[in-house]
Protein backbone atom coordinates (compact mmCIF):
# COMPACT_ATOMS: atom_id res chain seq x y z
CA UNK A 1 0.00 0.00 0.00
CA UNK A 2 0.90 3.63 0.19
CA UNK A 3 4.04 4.26 2.21
CA UNK A 4 5.30 0.73 1.63
CA UNK A 5 9.07 1.03 1.24
CA UNK A 6 9.07 -1.94 -1.14
CA UNK A 7 7.39 0.27 -3.75
CA UNK A 8 10.27 2.75 -3.54
CA UNK A 9 12.75 -0.12 -3.78
CA UNK A 10 11.11 -1.70 -6.83
CA UNK A 11 9.03 0.84 -8.72
CA UNK A 12 11.16 3.96 -8.22
CA UNK A 13 14.60 2.55 -8.95
CA UNK A 14 16.80 4.49 -11.34
CA UNK A 15 16.28 1.78 -13.98
CA UNK A 16 12.49 2.02 -13.67
CA UNK A 17 12.56 5.81 -13.95
CA UNK A 18 14.85 5.59 -16.99
CA UNK A 19 12.38 3.20 -18.63
CA UNK A 20 9.50 5.60 -17.91
CA UNK A 21 11.46 8.51 -19.39
CA UNK A 22 12.32 6.50 -22.49
CA UNK A 23 8.67 5.52 -22.95
CA UNK A 24 7.56 9.12 -22.44
CA UNK A 25 9.96 10.37 -25.10
CA UNK A 26 8.79 7.64 -27.48
CA UNK A 27 5.12 8.50 -26.85
CA UNK A 28 5.74 12.22 -27.37
CA UNK A 29 7.45 11.40 -30.67
CA UNK A 30 4.21 9.68 -31.69
CA UNK A 31 2.16 12.74 -30.72
CA UNK A 32 0.45 11.18 -27.69
CA UNK A 33 0.94 11.36 -23.94
CA UNK A 34 2.48 8.47 -22.03
CA UNK A 35 -0.93 7.68 -20.50
CA UNK A 36 -2.51 7.60 -23.97
CA UNK A 37 0.33 5.42 -25.30
CA UNK A 38 -0.04 2.96 -22.41
CA UNK A 39 -3.83 2.89 -22.76
CA UNK A 40 -3.60 2.29 -26.50
CA UNK A 41 -1.08 -0.52 -25.96
CA UNK A 42 -3.40 -2.18 -23.44
CA UNK A 43 -6.39 -1.84 -25.79
CA UNK A 44 -4.41 -3.31 -28.71
CA UNK A 45 -2.85 -6.18 -26.75
CA UNK A 46 -4.93 -9.37 -27.01
CA UNK A 47 -3.15 -10.84 -23.98
CA UNK A 48 -4.70 -8.18 -21.73
CA UNK A 49 -8.13 -9.38 -20.70
CA UNK A 50 -9.13 -6.49 -18.44
CA UNK A 51 -7.76 -3.44 -16.67
CA UNK A 52 -8.72 -1.10 -13.90
CA UNK A 53 -8.09 2.41 -15.21
CA UNK A 54 -6.37 4.89 -12.94
CA UNK A 55 -7.96 8.28 -13.72
CA UNK A 56 -9.58 9.85 -10.68
CA UNK A 57 -11.14 12.93 -12.26
CA UNK A 58 -13.25 13.55 -15.34
CA UNK A 59 -10.44 15.64 -16.84
CA UNK A 60 -8.07 12.69 -16.47
CA UNK A 61 -10.60 10.41 -18.18
CA UNK A 62 -10.92 12.92 -21.01
CA UNK A 63 -7.15 12.99 -21.41
CA UNK A 64 -7.19 9.22 -22.03
CA UNK A 65 -9.76 9.38 -24.86
CA UNK A 66 -7.26 10.05 -27.69
CA UNK A 67 -5.78 6.61 -26.95
CA UNK A 68 -8.80 5.07 -28.66
CA UNK A 69 -7.64 6.52 -31.99
CA UNK A 70 -3.98 5.56 -31.56
CA UNK A 71 -2.74 2.12 -32.61
CA UNK A 72 0.69 0.96 -31.44
CA UNK A 73 2.91 -0.18 -34.30
CA UNK A 74 5.87 -2.53 -34.67
CA UNK A 75 8.27 0.18 -33.40
CA UNK A 76 6.22 0.50 -30.22
CA UNK A 77 6.24 -3.26 -29.63
CA UNK A 78 9.99 -3.40 -30.31
CA UNK A 79 10.62 -0.71 -27.71
CA UNK A 80 8.54 -2.54 -25.12
CA UNK A 81 10.37 -5.80 -25.91
CA UNK A 82 13.74 -4.07 -25.43
CA UNK A 83 12.69 -2.60 -22.11
CA UNK A 84 11.44 -5.91 -20.77
CA UNK A 85 14.83 -7.41 -21.63
CA UNK A 86 16.52 -4.98 -19.21
CA UNK A 87 18.12 -6.68 -16.21
CA UNK A 88 15.71 -6.60 -13.30
CA UNK A 89 12.60 -6.32 -15.47
CA UNK A 90 11.49 -9.92 -15.76
CA UNK A 91 8.37 -12.01 -15.69
CA UNK A 92 7.64 -11.34 -12.01
CA UNK A 93 8.07 -7.57 -12.46
CA UNK A 94 5.76 -7.57 -15.47
CA UNK A 95 3.16 -9.69 -13.62
CA UNK A 96 3.19 -7.27 -10.67
CA UNK A 97 2.82 -4.36 -13.11
CA UNK A 98 -0.12 -6.11 -14.79
CA UNK A 99 -1.85 -6.81 -11.48
CA UNK A 100 -1.16 -3.66 -9.46
CA UNK A 101 -0.67 -0.94 -12.07
CA UNK A 102 -2.83 -2.06 -14.97
CA UNK A 103 -5.41 -3.85 -12.82
CA UNK A 104 -5.35 -7.11 -14.77
CA UNK A 105 -7.71 -9.59 -13.13
CA UNK A 106 -6.41 -12.74 -14.80
CA UNK A 107 -2.71 -13.01 -13.86
CA UNK A 108 -1.42 -15.78 -11.60
CA UNK A 109 2.21 -15.09 -10.63
CA UNK A 110 3.20 -18.71 -10.07
CA UNK A 111 6.87 -17.81 -9.52
CA UNK A 112 5.90 -15.68 -6.51
CA UNK A 113 6.88 -17.31 -3.20
CA UNK A 114 3.88 -15.83 -1.36
CA UNK A 115 1.39 -17.20 -3.90
CA UNK A 116 2.90 -20.69 -3.73
CA UNK A 117 3.12 -20.54 0.08
CA UNK A 118 -0.50 -19.40 0.34
CA UNK A 119 -1.59 -22.35 -1.79
CA UNK A 120 0.47 -24.70 0.37
CA UNK A 121 -1.14 -23.33 3.55
CA UNK A 122 -4.67 -23.32 2.09
CA UNK A 123 -4.43 -26.94 0.97
CA UNK A 124 -2.50 -28.19 4.00
CA UNK A 125 0.29 -29.50 1.78
CA UNK A 126 3.72 -30.20 3.28
CA UNK A 127 5.63 -28.53 0.43
CA UNK A 128 4.99 -25.81 -2.11
CA UNK A 129 4.01 -26.81 -5.62
CA UNK A 130 6.37 -26.15 -8.49
CA UNK A 131 5.33 -23.10 -10.55
CA UNK A 132 4.21 -25.27 -13.51
CA UNK A 133 2.04 -27.39 -11.21
CA UNK A 134 0.36 -24.33 -9.72
CA UNK A 135 -0.12 -22.85 -13.20
CA UNK A 136 -1.96 -26.00 -14.29
CA UNK A 137 -4.23 -25.88 -11.23
CA UNK A 138 -4.73 -22.15 -11.67
CA UNK A 139 -6.13 -22.59 -15.20
CA UNK A 140 -9.50 -23.33 -13.60
CA UNK A 141 -9.42 -20.02 -11.72
CA UNK A 142 -9.60 -17.86 -14.84
CA UNK A 143 -10.62 -15.16 -15.49
CA UNK A 144 -10.02 -14.26 -11.82
CA UNK A 145 -6.48 -15.53 -11.19
CA UNK A 146 -5.25 -12.16 -9.85
CA UNK A 147 -7.97 -12.22 -7.23
CA UNK A 148 -6.94 -15.79 -6.34
CA UNK A 149 -3.36 -14.50 -5.95
CA UNK A 150 -4.55 -11.79 -3.55
CA UNK A 151 -6.28 -14.42 -1.40
CA UNK A 152 -3.21 -16.68 -1.49
CA UNK A 153 -0.95 -13.79 -0.41
CA UNK A 154 -3.31 -13.00 2.49
CA UNK A 155 -3.42 -16.70 3.45
CA UNK A 156 0.38 -16.85 3.57
CA UNK A 157 0.50 -13.61 5.59
CA UNK A 158 -2.12 -14.87 8.07
CA UNK A 159 -0.29 -18.17 8.54
CA UNK A 160 2.99 -16.35 9.15
CA UNK A 161 1.35 -13.97 11.63
CA UNK A 162 -0.28 -16.81 13.58
CA UNK A 163 3.07 -18.67 13.84
CA UNK A 164 4.74 -15.59 15.24
CA UNK A 165 2.18 -14.93 18.00
CA UNK A 166 3.08 -16.30 21.42
CA UNK A 167 0.91 -19.26 22.41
Amino acid sequence: GRGDKRIAETEFRAESLAIAQQLQGHAEGKGVTLAQFATAWVLANPAVSSVIAGPRTFAQWESYLPAVGFTPDADDEALIDRLVAIRGVGRWTVEMLLIFTLGRQDVLPVDDFGVREGYRVATGAEAQLKPKELAAIGQDWGPWRSIAAWYLWRTADAAKASRLKPQ
